[in-house]
């Protein structure tokens, strides 16, 4: 890839852009309505973008999840890259950014 892409949390603004992606990289809205029930519900714990000269291209989020009665997890869901920018590593980049930042928050 000759452009060089960057990895950041979401940032305020980014709320259309990251709806407008994941609706188009899913065979349906769903996914895209579900980071902004998240968010607005304030359980979007961690939402990182991937941007090539400005544009984003990628997406993960990861949510508060509780599996047999243990709480303080986070499960990660959705990523999402367009199609131009795929099979390049992006996806990767996303969630081992988060991963990282998840593990530095104290999540499980």
């Amino acid at each position: 890839m000759s452009d060089a892409v960057t990895i950041r949390p979401e940032q305020a603004g980014d709320e259309r852009k990251i709806h407008a992606l994941n609706a188009a990289c899913f065979p349906s809205a769903a996914e895209a309505e579900l980071v902004d029930r998240l968010r607005s519900a304030g359980r979007l714990t961690l939402s990182y973008v991937a941007e090539v000269q400005g544009e984003i291209v990628g997406h993960v989020a990861f949510s508060p999840v509780t599996a047999e009665g243990a709480s303080g997890g986070v499960g990660l869901a959705p990523v999402a890259v367009v199609d131009r920018f795929r099979r390049q590593g992006i996806a990767a980049r996303l969630i081992e950014a988060g991963l990282a930042a998840c593990r530095e928050a104290g999540f499980t």
